[in-house]
Parts: C-alpha cells; sequence; structure tokens
C-alpha cells in the first residue's frame, strides 16, 4: 500500500530502528542503490452495500460482494505534516541504503533525489525536506543525520526501515537542527530547552551540566561534591509541529 511517510531528526536525540544498537562511528562511503519503482498503490475502505446504509448495519466481509472492487471506496489524499501537500508528488526517486550514509540538512542537497530548504511559515524556521517515491534502508544499512536544520523525509510511496536512522547529537555535535551544548564563555546556550550549567564550588568539586530537552525534559547534571548539577530544560511531549531543534546541555565546569 502507497504511504506518505515523514521522518524528522528533532533536537531530542534520535535513532529510528527495530534494533537500537548503534554501528560504528562514520568511515564509509556512502553506498545508495537507486531501483525501479512501480508507483503508489490506492488505498481502499470496505463501503456497505445501500440496504445496509439504510439500516444501519455492518458490511459482511465474508459476503462474496464485499471482495468486489465496486464494495471499496478510495481513501482520500494523505497530508503530510510540516510541509505543504503540494510538494507530495515531488518525489521521484526509489532509494535503497545498505551501508553508512550521511546526508548534510545545512547544504541540503543529494545527488540521487531532490532535496531543498522548505520554511514552516509563521515564523517557525525552516526544514531539509528530502524527496524521494520509496526509502528501504536494509539490515545493516545506516542513514546519519546532521545540520543545522530539522530533516523531512516525503515519500508518496513506502518507506521500509530494517536498517537505522540515526538523527542523534554525536559529542560536541548536535543533531539535526539542534542547539549546541554550553562552553565556557557560554555555559547556558540560552533557548528555552537548553540546560543550565553546573554549580562551581572551589578548584576540583564543580557540577555537570543539565541536559537539553525537546520531546522530553533533559536530566539534571551531576553533583561534584557541594557543587550542584545544573537543571534540565524543559520538554514539550509531541513537539512535532512545527519541526525545531531540541535545546542543547548547560556547560559543566569540571569538564573543561
Amino acid at each position: 500500500m502507497g504511504s506518505s511517510w515523514a521522518a524528522a531528526g528533532v533536537g531530542c536525540s534520535a535513532i529510528v530502528a527495530p534494533d537500537t544498537t548503534r554501528l560504528d562511528p562514520e568511515g564509509a562511503d556512502a553506498a545508495v542503490t537507486p531501483t525501479t519503482d512501480a508507483g503508489p498503490v490506492d488505498a481502499w475502505v470496505i463501503a456497505p452495500s445501500d440496504a445496509e446504509a439504510r439500516d444501519g448495519g455492518e458490511p459482511d466481509a465474508a459476503r462474496p460482494d464485499a471482495a468486489r472492487p465496486d464494495a471499496f471506496v478510495p481513501l482520500g489524499p494523505i497530508a503530510p505534516s510540516n510541509v505543504a501537500p503540494a510538494l507530495l508528488d515531488e518525489g521521484t526517486a526509489a532509494i535503497e541504503i545498505t551501508t553508512l550514509v550521511g546526508f548534510d540538512t545545512t547544504a541540503c542537497t543529494s545527488r540521487l533525489a531532490t532535496a531543498r530548504v522548505v520554511e514552516q511559515g509563521s515564523g517557525a524556521g525552516a526544514v531539509c525536506v528530502y524527496f524521494v517515491r520509496e526509502l528501504h534502508v536494509a539490515a545493516g544499512g545506516t542513514l546519519r543525520v546532521q545540520g543545522t536544520r530539522p530533516l523531512v523525509i516525503l515519500a508518496s510511496g513506502d518507506v521500509s526501515i530494517e536498517g537505522v536512522i540515526d538523527a542523534s547529537a554525536q559529542e560536541a555535535v548536535p543533531g539535526p537542527g539542534g542547539a549546541a551544548g554550553g562552553t565556557l564563555m557560554t555555559p547556558t546556550p540560552g533557548g528555552p530547552r537548553d540546560g543550565r550549567p553546573g554549580a562551581m564550588d572551589g578548584s576540583f568539586s564543580d557540577g555537570g551540566g543539565g541536559g537539553g530537552a525537546l520531546c522530553g525534559s533533559g536530566g539534571r547534571g551531576g553533583a561534584g561534591g557541594d557543587a550542584r548539577g545544573g537543571e534540565g530544560g524543559s520538554g514539550e511531549p509531541n513537539q512535532l509541529e512545527p519541526l525545531v531543534g531540541g535545546g542543547g546541555g548547560g556547560y559543566g565546569p569540571g569538564g573543561a
């Protein structure tokens, strides 16, 4: 069945996979295999017969006429989130990922499929949209996403994920669209989802920075002796529209 699917790498760490075991760090060349696409298949639902509609009865799936094409009606168009429905038909490539593939939302370009920056409107900021007809991340394959913008994968056909889509932060590098963590010069990154810096107490007893947040609250930083850890950022569950990056972690003085 054809489906519309949007995946976003937001500020909270995100790894989409049946098994969340992380793969080795980046190092392999990208290997993407375009495949032939037969186009989407219409979705159907069973409709009651005229007599059933009159008496309020339910359709009988065991009746021979329940399996006829004239016993079905097509569903309406599926509206993607975060971007205009008119963009849904722009994806023409069928992409298969079989090894480690990196994608940068800052550049937001691709040699294998259409990709471009799209404004969300109402001051919500821009996202990088990757337009495909179909996407298959095979077992053993990883799509690793980084950059300054959240990512939307817009597919008018099937999306199958047997491998990994990794939109998490990598040490000091934030996830796509996410904020950087605090530093010695800027202990608190400044956003409402950012963690607070840890406290300082003498030369060695320094608290850890609080965790950044978005779709969940950040954790408090660990205490260092009498120095308290910084508070975590405040989360907002189910923050998917608009797509925005998550907060950065607060600075931990003892980690300088």
